[in-house]
Parts: C-alpha cells; structure tokens; sequence
C-alpha cells in the first residue's frame, strides 16, 4: 500500500507547478494517437475493451517536459501513461502502446502492453525512430500464465498460424518476455504443431484479442523480427492448450525469458511448478542468467539461484513455488534497439510423476 501511494504520490503530486507547462491529456475508452504536444495520457473511463494508444514520432522537436536528453533540444522528452483512477487492468481491459510508423519500440518488440492498475509507464525517444520504455517503478515485467492451466484453442492453417485461446489472459507485458505452452488434441494437432512435452512460446508481440504466434523457442519469440509457427494442415479434433513447460528429470529447461535494454537491473523471479500428487522430489533447482547456450541453471549459492535438496519427498500438494533474487544484470551499452534475453531456467529432479513450470520474471531500472 505503501508503495502503491508513493507511486501515486509522484505521479499525481505533479499537478501543481509541474503541470502548468505540462498538462495531462484525459482519454477515453478508445484508441488514441498523440502528438507531440502530449506529455502524460491518462484513461479517465474504465476500459472495456484492450485500446491501442499510438506515440508520436520520436523524432519531434518537443515531447513531454520532464528534463532533457539533449537530442531534442531543451524542452524535454519523457512521456508518460498514468492509471490515477484505476481504469486499467484485468482481462481484455489493457492498454497496447504501439509506436507511430516508421519508428521503433523497445527494440522492434513494437507493442507494449500496459494492464498494472493505479501504474505507471515512462517512455523516452533514443535515436530519431526508437522509443524504449525507461522508469524505475514499471520497466519490465513479464508473468506467464500458471502451469497445468488448459484452455481450448483453435489454429489458422496459414504462415504464421495464428492461435485463438479465449481463455489466455496474458499480454506481451511491459517490456519483452515470451510465455511457454504446450499443445494436446483429441484427434490430430495441424499439422506443423507436435503434442506433448514439446513447448512453444508465446510471441509477446502478436498478443491481442484473445490470439496469438507461437514460436519453437524463446529466441524465436523475441527476435526482431520474431520467428514463427506455420501449419500446412488442419488437424482434427478438440485441441487443448497447456500452461507451462514441461520438465524432463534432471534436465535444464528455458521456462521464460525477458529482453533488458542497456543499463543496470534489479531482477527477481518466481517459478511455480505444477506435478501430480505422487511426484517424489530429490532436487528443486532454478536461476535467472544471459547464458543459454548450455541451458544451465547457475551454481549454487549465487543471487541468482534457488536450490533446495533433500530426501525423496512425495509433494502433499500439486503446486510448489520458489522465490529468486533480487539481483543484479547488467547490460553493456549497445546499438539502439538491442535487447539482451535474460532467461529464468529450472532443473529438478524427480521421479514417478510428471512435473511442469512456468513463471514471472520482474526486472527494474536501478536509476
């Protein structure tokens, strides 16, 4: 609570003197395209639909006034999106903040999308045609829906296939990160999709709608631009989406992942796991880490580990959940535009069950 008025505080305690040069724009339940005279939006009607607000062109001579980056001259360049009344949030109520064409947001990754009620989202233009999200309270987030979930789907047969889930309440987030799922059918999945233990991964930028890509790895979810799923056939049947990747018994494996532009973060991560109640467990072992070549949880004992043994365990319940971080990353000063994947990866052992994670990396801006 604490927090949640301290963010208010400063994004509304700007009001007086602040304000007078830099008023709020009020918008409605709808889409909206700003200008560059527009420095802070804020819905004022609670959403009853996702709306897409556009951003102006980085490129202006004057957008928003809280400081100044230089490239534009003195008048400033920040530009804000403030939830005050609490109009945001909740299924198919969010907001998709799309840069305008030709420019670029949080590196090609080019819809953000902003569904945390009473927050807050900064965003900065670098280079003439880019835009990165930038603030200390919401920079990066990303939250997968929970293992073992199931919700019927539907796919186009075309390239990419396109994913109707009416039950997948996720988003592309703010900021970069893909969601792992897996794929079961009555009959025959299209043909292109395999079933079982395979994972994909939710394309955080085609999200809208209640559809979605898919892509075979996390990589291929965050690339720019990303790689996605075709089918050449139909398949037959009632097909069933999983929540989660599957784990394999002492076998590393990607569970999600967030893109970090340049500059130093203050990360965390929860992975919650889903087995049946006759899972034995010998070893829970998960990390966030850049490295993914080896698909590798980091040693024990480091910030960015979790790593628990102990006799066999039959779990009493089907849902065990740990806690990693906070910690630190660093990004090194890139091109504009590029993202680093940080990837949050698990590898547990057990046996006589099956067992499944997924989970929710957070990472904010230190300033």
């Amino acid at each position: 609570m604490k927090k949640l008025l301290l963010s208010l505080g400063l994004a509304l305690g700007l009001t007086s003197s602040a304000l007078a040069g830099n008023p709020s724009t009020s918008v409605g339940n709808a889409n909206y395209t700003a200008t560059n005279t527009d420095s802070r939006l804020v819905p004022t009607v609670a959403l009853t639909a996702n709306r897409t607000w556009t951003l102006p062109p980085a490129a202006s001579t004057c957008v928003g006034a809280f400081g100044s980056y230089g490239s534009q001259g003195n008048c400033g360049n920040s530009f804000d999106i403030v939830d005050s009344q609490g109009n945001v949030g909740g299924s198919n109520s969010c907001i998709n903040i799309v840069p305008t064409t030709g420019d670029n947001l949080n590196g090609g990754n080019n819809t953000v999308t902003f569904c945390e009620t009473y927050g807050r989202v900064v965003l900065r233009p670098i280079g003439g045609t880019n835009w990165v999200v930038d603030d200390n309270e919401i920079q990066s987030t990303g939250f997968c829906i929970g293992s073992g979930t199931t919700g019927t789907v539907t796919f186009t047969t075309a390239t990419p296939t396109v994913v109707t889930d009416t039950t997948y309440f996720g988003s592309g987030g703010v900021g970069n990160y893909a969601c792992p799922v897996t794929f079961t059918s009555t009959a025959q999945l299209p043909t292109g999709v395999a079933s079982g233990a395979t994972p994909y991964w939710i394309i955080p930028s085609t999200v809208a709608n209640n559809t979605y890509q898919i892509a075979t790895s996390i990589q291929n979810a965050l690339a720019n631009p990303p790689v996605a799923v075709a089918t050449t056939g139909a398949g037959a049947g009632t097909n069933t989406r999983n929540g989660g990747a599957a784990v394999v018994t002492n076998t590393a494996v990607n569970i999600s992942a967030v893109g970090l532009t340049p500059g130093n973060w203050d990360c965390r991560a929860t992975v919650a796991r889903a087995s049946n109640a006759t899972a034995s467990f010998t070893k829970l072992n998960a990390g966030l880490t850049f490295s993914n070549s080896t698909v590798a949880v980091p040693s024990q004992g480091l910030d960015a580990s979790t790593y628990f043994t102990t006799a066999a365990n039959v779990t009493a319940a089907t849902a065990i959940d740990s806690k990693i971080g906070p910690a630190v990353f660093t990004v090194p000063i890139a091109s504009a535009g590029v993202v680093s994947p940080l990837f949050l990866i698990v590898n547990d052992t057990f046996t006589v069950a099956w067992d499944s994670a997924t989970g929710q990396i957070e990472c904010r801006r230190m300033q």
